[in-house]
């Protein structure tokens, strides 16, 4: 089976029609692993929701038990990380359910993770499509890795529940505009910093 790669750009249009000038590039690490099929339709549910919120993403995947891999190669100070694994290592985390963090230390800098086992199971039990699932927790992980906080609706929900997974599949869920307001600055910000 050839490895999935993944790179999915797309000029965005922001809702008042103008073209979108922030854009970040997302390197997935997949240690779950994930079906292919399943973080495809993933990646394509957060890119859809970054769209909304004016942001043009680039997604490069890189599944490291795989025969052919291109997509591992060393990352650039410009790509965000995420790194899909099965389940978290922290007992606490393990116990609560969690489906991803986004942690900051002075020995690691910032790592992103996606927790693949509790969403599956979550998808499943609801019953839901766990690519959809997913796809709202990437995008929910990566708003903290750009800064944002835990809110009471939308994508920055602490914990999604079903009705959230029903507004991810119409295409209704998404950032609010002050969080995308936000996060357009925080990506902007940090594409100079780099630079």
């Amino acid at each position: 089976m050839r490895p999935l790669a993944v790179g999915i750009l797309m000029a965005v249009v922001a809702r008042g029609g103008s073209p979108s000038h922030e854009q970040f590039t997302v390197r997935i690490f997949d240690y779950a692993p994930v079906p292919s099929a399943t973080l495809q339709q993933a990646l394509l549910e957060s890119q859809g929701i970054f769209r909304k919120a004016g942001i043009e993403t680039t997604w490069l995947t890189c599944r490291p038990f795989s025969e052919e891999n291109q997509a591992c190669a060393p990352i650039l100070p410009a790509q965000t990380l995420v790194k899909i694994v099965p389940r978290s290592a922290d007992k606490q985390m393990l116990a609560s359910g969690a489906f991803g963090c986004a942690m900051r230390s002075k020995e690691a800098g910032f790592a992103t993770y996606v927790f693949y086992e509790p969403v599956e199971r979550a998808a499943h039990s609801a019953p839901f499509d766990p690519a959809v699932l997913l796809g709202m927790v990437l995008t929910h992980e990566l708003g903290h890795f750009f800064g944002l906080n835990d809110s009471l609706g939308g994508i920055m929900l602490a914990g999604f529940r079903r009705m959230e997974m029903m507004q991810a599949a119409s295409g209704s869920l998404s950032f609010d505009k002050d969080q995308a307001k936000r996060l357009r600055r925080s990506i902007d910000a940090r594409a100079r910093q780099l630079k």
